[in-house]
């Protein structure tokens, strides 16, 4: 389990926080300076609730999934347990984000639809009354108040390296903060216009050692790494022939698909988006002359290695991601997101409307070397297999876990998966025909990628080299 997003009530003697489990978040509270265990509260979501406290016996949080609406941003009262709806958001509409003012009768909070922008509200927690203040065409976490309540700060940019200020009375803008590299806004102080961000340089590199390693191999890992810049590296793929791994790389100043040899050598640059499409996911089709891709705006493109020539799929409308072509190559099948939920879909990839698989949910996909569909569903655990004579689904592995790490790989033995473990990773193999999980590896970080080499030999994953991160304080 993981837990996340500390708050202490006004007067210190309370912590809230959230727990993640196998069934996504939850809230808890904590009495400082007892023995007494922390109290379950409530249901948040699989993302992080933002707690705020108004007062001492009460906090405002946001919550996808909800003992109460859904997407709203909800009251917690301490003394009863009530929880009470804030916003309101339209259905089918998300609040994401929430940032209570430095005197605290109002917050700001971002609206989504479709997860690819965001929507700037105040609201008035006396009356309810929300006001719209400015759409951006992508998602924003980071927000705070400053300047006695005139300025709403945020991290509008997707490198996240500006700070922006916004009056929102007037709609004035302006930067407020610029650095060279990323960072987060984690808050600031109440009645102070002093905010804290977290600023880190990231260096991901991508190693490779053999699965028969010990256990602790990872952990004493040394620094040499088959693929490795002054930027971030990451998602290792084999080619199928498993001459080749390819990578995503940041070391142009955009994110691009890479290639190299196996040992590293003769690494070299297949994708040339100059900026215009940032690769979040990616995968291979089977002949290896193509590769399907989702960007970070959530939509999904076909690369032609050959030519270097890339073109849209079509998807439904909404988020769509997590891309993988069927065994024949002749479809592409993808996750998408429509009211709330995630199913699968597929799309012909020499064009045409898409046609959805799964109605029970279904978000990670693989195929299995007999052509099998097997996946999983957001925020549950378990493997799904697909039937396509039923159009039924059956789970299959019901023992395994890859929410939240969302990591997995699949063998013709069984299947390789990442399980989130103290704010680290420990990688499992499930065995088909045991049923069973074996750990292989333990690591002191979070392993944000991995891959199985086809002949299953080797791990290759990717491992943060940070160069650091501080803790900054701005006025």
């Amino acid at each position: 389990q993981h837990e996340t997003s500390p708050a202490l009530s006004p007067d210190g003697t309370q912590l809230a926080f959230a727990r993640y489990h196998d069934d996504g978040c939850v809230m808890f509270l904590y009495q400082m300076g007892t023995n007494t265990p922390a109290k379950r509260l409530a249901k948040c979501g699989p993302y992080y609730p933002g707690i705020r406290w108004v007062s001492n016996h009460e906090f405002l949080y946001v919550a996808e999934d909800s003992d109460k609406t859904a997407g709203a941003l909800h009251r917690f009262d301490i003394q009863n347990s009530q929880i009470t709806d804030i916003s309101s958001p339209p259905p089918g509409e998300y609040d994401i984000a929430m940032a209570l003012s430095q005197e605290g009768s109002q917050a700001a909070f971002f609206r989504t639809s479709d997860w690819k922008q965001s929507d700037l509200y105040t609201i008035n927690l006396n009356t309810g009354e929300e006001t719209f203040i400015e759409s951006y065409p992508r998602l924003i976490w980071d927000l705070a108040w400053t300047n006695n309540d005139q300025s709403i700060v945020y991290v509008p940019d997707a490198d996240r390296r500006r700070l922006e200020a916004l009056n929102p009375q007037t709609g004035e803008k302006a930067t407020a903060y610029q650095q060279k590299i990323s960072f987060k806004l984690e808050g600031g102080l109440r009645h102070s216009n002093k905010l804290f961000i977290n600023e880190r340089e990231w260096d991901n590199n991508i190693h490779a050692i053999p699965l028969s390693s010990p256990v602790s191999a990872l952990k004493d890992l040394p620094n040499e790494a088959i693929v490795a810049s002054t930027k971030s590296e990451w998602l290792p793929k084999e080619t199928l022939d498993g001459k080749f791994i390819s990578f995503l790389s940041e070391r142009t100043g955009n994110i691009e698909i890479w290639i190299t040899d196996k040992d590293g050598q003769n690494q070299r640059q297949l994708s040339n988006f100059n900026g215009t499409l940032s690769v979040d996911s990616y995968s291979w089709n089977n002949a290896g002359n193509k590769i399907a891709f989702q960007t970070y705006a959530d939509t999904i493109y076909l690369l032609d290695v050959t030519t270097g020539e890339h073109s849209k799929i079509s998807a439904p409308e909404g988020l769509a991601k997590l891309p993988v072509f069927t065994p024949s190559d002749q479809h592409i099948v993808f996750t998408a997101q429509q009211d709330g939920d995630w199913q699968l879909w597929q799309t012909p990839v020499t064009g045409g409307s898409p046609e959805q698989i799964t109605s029970d949910g279904g978000y990670s996909a693989r195929f299995s070397r007999s052509g099998e569909l097997i996946f999983t569903k957001h925020s549950t655990g378990g493997l799904w297999k697909f039937d396509f004579e039923t159009n039924s689904d059956l789970e299959i592995a019901p023992s395994i876990t890859v929410y939240p790490i969302r990591q997995w790989v699949l063998r013709d033995g069984g299947a390789y998966y990442g399980k989130d473990y103290e704010g680290r990773v420990q990688v499992f193999f499930y065995d088909w025909e045991t049923q069973q999980s074996k750990r292989l590896f333990d690591t002191p970080h979070w392993l944000y990628t991995f891959e199985i080499s086809g002949d299953e030999e080797e791990i290759f994953f990717t491992r943060d080299v940070s160069k650091g991160g501080d803790i900054m304080m701005l006025q």
